[in-house]
């Protein structure tokens, strides 16, 4: 029987409707249409024929190891999806071992004459729900229409059947066991001197570590002890940081680096060796900050510190490779494939980016455009210079760690691989000057094909002081806004579709924040709009908000706090300590939480929205079309 390729999904959709989909791709037009009636023998085959025997067992056998038992303790999102699979299929988790041996054992009972009246019944209902869609990148000659597809399926099915043939899978084999590297394998002297302040914070249970060279480390074990550990690397300093004359130089320093590897390291024996041993390090640099983001197993920990230094001091210099990159760059610079064309015309999209450089999310400063003679000055011993003052700066150089770890022994590798480093000769420069936001208003609409409907992005600017509590501030302030959006917006004058306020501040280095209120509005409504989200807004600077309010959204911050971050998510924990500390926000107050956000009264909230938000200045991004603005 003909193998045919095509991804195969059954998903739940809108209450108690089933979605079986079937994907298929071709080359062509002539492939597509052979493809499709190659599906169709096969399924008539599954239904007619059946499964074969050995397959099914193998398919049982394969099946049961993936189930699982879910703790009682799982968050509330889990617990809504729950009981929504419950309500619709009568499917639940499983919590207890006896549920699960009831599981296999109906599993290993069941014969595959149940998948095939099963697939029976799903393919009855094509003559009334079945859709066919598909995209054509080939050009006009190959499109397809609905009756060559019908054409193509009755002729699958119409082919003479025949047995399907199993065979079992060979087992992979197992790759050769790769030994560590040398230069991963040593290990370094330990001096406890070498620490120049620590300090814990019981409440987050979070260790703070500064050694004598100025690298800061922060340790916060996990109770997963199947997360291993994960690490950010990051410093302050970016592709803004960059001189107009480096940059003509060090474009994407990132990816030269990635792509050369380490000088002490063959590629091939260090990626099966990260393969063997479940360790990776990703390297990137974005527009204020550059970062590694690592991860290994707790008895990996050294090995992985050290890759982490190999890859600071000691990256390959390919020149060969790094040569036909940029020839590759230059023989295509300025061209534009299909792709980024369409998306340079995609209004969400140029929304997107106009936001974004009027907030400063990727401003580069005041930079040309590159040009192809900026690509042939690229140097590789620029490249790897930059990377290493970059990288290999300890004063402004943080480590987060989390995951499932000893302290002490963490502790102790860290100090002794990493106490090596010191400050660079010539450090990196930080762009000192602060993003300048909008200094009035701007609007600027983009098409939109749905003549009655306008999509709008209402955002409102301004700088503040980093801290914890200011960010705390600046997030009951979204809350009130959306508060009001579906209650003044939605329910007392039904005029947007799916209201939504969201914050995005910058700490450090900018010290900016932005509000941005979105919905869909029908075009009649837009100057009306105007008028309620400044009404909402003066209101707000008018008068302060219930004790009643705050006290509510106070209280979901807590609860959001807890279950986004209990002791056995190392992710989360990660990503949340890397977050604050990049907006200047203390670990102290971080082990204080509930005093600052008890500290922020109605007052605090009034005296925020007068001083940050301004009414008449504000950034006004539509899709479609506005009565106020044509």
């Amino acid at each position: 029987q003909q193998k045919v390729a095509a991804d195969v999904s059954d998903s739940w959709y809108l209450s108690d409707k089933n979605h079986f989909v079937l994907e298929l791709s071709g080359k062509d037009k002539a492939e597509l249409l052979e493809r499709v009636s190659a599906l169709a023998h096969a399924l008539k085959s599954f239904t007619v024929l059946g499964f074969d025997s050995e397959e099914w067992q193998n398919l049982v056998e394969g099946f049961i190891p993936r189930l699982r038992i879910y703790a009682d303790d799982k968050p509330s999102a889990v617990w809504c999806d729950d009981f929504t699979d419950y309500i619709i299929s009568g499917d639940r988790y499983i919590y207890h071992q006896a549920e699960m041996e009831q599981v296999i054992d109906r599993i290993k009972h069941t014969d595959s004459s149940v998948l095939q009246q099963l697939l029976q019944e799903w393919l009855s209902y094509k003559e009334k729900a079945l859709l066919v869609a598909y995209r054509n990148y080939a050009g006009a000659d190959n499109a397809i229409s609905e009756q060559e597809i019908k054409e193509a399926w009755k002729a699958g099915e119409a082919r003479p059947l025949t047995p399907f043939v199993y065979q079992k899978p060979k087992p992979a084999e197992r790759p050769a066991q790769v030994g560590t590297p040398a230069c991963l394998a040593i290990t370094h002297p330990y001096d406890p001197n070498q620490i120049a302040r620590e300090t814990y914070y019981k409440s987050i249970h979070t260790w703070d570590i500064t050694l004598k060279n100025g690298l800061r480390i922060v340790l916060r074990p996990t109770s997963d002890p199947e997360s291993g550990l994960l690490m950010t690397f990051f410093g302050q300093g970016g592709i803004a940081d960059l001189t107009a004359e480096e940059y003509r130089y060090c474009d994407n320093p990132s990816s030269y680096i990635e792509m050369g590897g380490y000088a002490h390291i063959s590629g091939d024996s260090l990626i099966n060796y990260l393969v063997q041993e479940e360790m990776a390090i990703n390297l990137g640099i974005g527009n204020r900050w550059h970062e590694m983001l690592c991860a290994a197993p707790a008895n990996r920990a050294q090995e992985l510190f050290n890759l982490i230094y190999e890859k600071i001091y000691y990256p390959s210099i390919n020149r060969e490779e790094f040569e036909e990159a940029r020839q590759y760059e230059i023989e295509n610079f300025g061209k534009e494939t299909l792709l980024s064309q369409m998306l340079k015309r995609a209004p969400d999209r140029m929304l997107a980016r106009r936001l974004d450089s009027l907030m400063g999310n990727f401003a580069v400063g005041n930079r040309q455009p590159r040009t192809v003679e900026d690509v042939k000055m690229l140097n590789l011993d620029s490249i790897i210079d930059y990377h290493r003052r970059l990288f290999g700066n300890p004063e402004r150089t943080t480590m987060v760690i989390t995951g499932s770890f000893q302290v002490d022994s963490i502790r102790q590798a860290l100090v002794s691989t990493f106490a090596r480093m010191n400050r660079p000769d010539r450090p990196t420069t930080l762009y000192q000057e602060p993003f300048r936001l909008p200094t009035k208003s701007y609007v600027e609409g983009f098409e939109n094909e749905n003549e009655t409907q306008t999509i709008f992005d209402y955002v409102f600017f301004d700088e503040y002081q980093p801290s914890l509590t200011n960010s705390l501030v600046l997030k009951l302030m979204r809350d009130v806004l959306q508060n009001r959006l579906l209650s003044v917006l939605r329910e007392k004058e039904a005029v947007v579709y799916s209201p939504y306020v969201s914050l995005f501040y910058h700490g450090l280095p900018q010290g900016t924040f932005y509000i941005d209120l979105s919905a869909s509005v029908d075009y009649a409504n837009t100057g009306k709009i105007d008028q309620l989200i400044k009404g909402i807004v003066n209101a707000l600077r008018r008068t302060p908000v219930t004790q009643e309010e705050l006290e509510t959204l106070k209280k979901s911050f807590l609860v959001t706090k807890r279950q986004a971050l209990p002791d056995d998510a190392a992710v989360t924990w990660r990503s949340t300590l890397v977050g604050l500390l990049q907006n200047g926000e203390e670990l102290s107050d971080f082990d204080a939480y509930e005093r600052c956000l008890q500290s922020i009264t109605p007052e605090t909230l009034l005296k925020a929205f007068q001083r940050h938000i301004d009414p008449d200045k504000f950034v006004l991004l539509y899709i479609g079309k506005h009565q106020n603005y044509e």
